[in-house]
């Protein structure tokens, strides 16, 4: 299910949701070490030299945490991008790299496309009663465990 929706234009959309406007890579490195230095620092100026309040610490703790946040996941966004620019677009060529991949490959991968899965109850033979996968262009619910196993190649 994954690879043919990445088939063909499926990966290029992909790639440009994942990517968005975080493609300053080296900029974001460096503002994450900047900002994760300036938390340290602020903890010395409150802890240590008592130069500021706890007030003003929470403040700008919560601000830089923040800024830390949003930068670590322009960072994942670019990692994921990264995973999926090399992959091939023609779904046969994308079957092949995907069964020649690591687990790690692929769980990379499906982190960079996937929004969501989600699995339903169990059935009495121990087999998920559904499983629904969240791709950005739509979702897709299998409602058996006889159609999981027919789609379960592509996932």
């Amino acid at each position: 299910m994954v690879i043919h929706e990445l088939a063909g234009p499926g990966l290029s959309d992909a790639l440009r949701r994942r990517v968005g406007d975080d493609s300053d890579h080296d900029g974001s490195v460096t503002d994450l070490a900047e900002d994760e230095a300036a938390i340290a620092q602020l903890a010395a100026d409150h802890y240590s030299a008592r130069l500021i309040s706890r007030a003003e610490y929470l403040a700008a703790r919560s601000a830089l945490e923040a800024k830390i946040t949003a930068t670590r996941r322009a960072l994942g966004r670019q990692h994921a991008a990264d995973a999926l620019a090399d992959l091939p677009r023609a779904e046969e060529a994308l079957r092949t790299a995907w069964a020649a991949g690591s687990v790690d490959r692929r769980r990379v991968v499906l982190g960079a496309v996937l929004e969501g899965v989600v699995v339903g109850p169990a059935l009495g033979d121990g087999t998920a009663s559904t499983l629904t996968a969240s791709i950005p262009s739509g979702a897709y619910s299998l409602s058996s465990p006889a159609s999981s196993a027919s789609h379960r190649h592509s996932s």
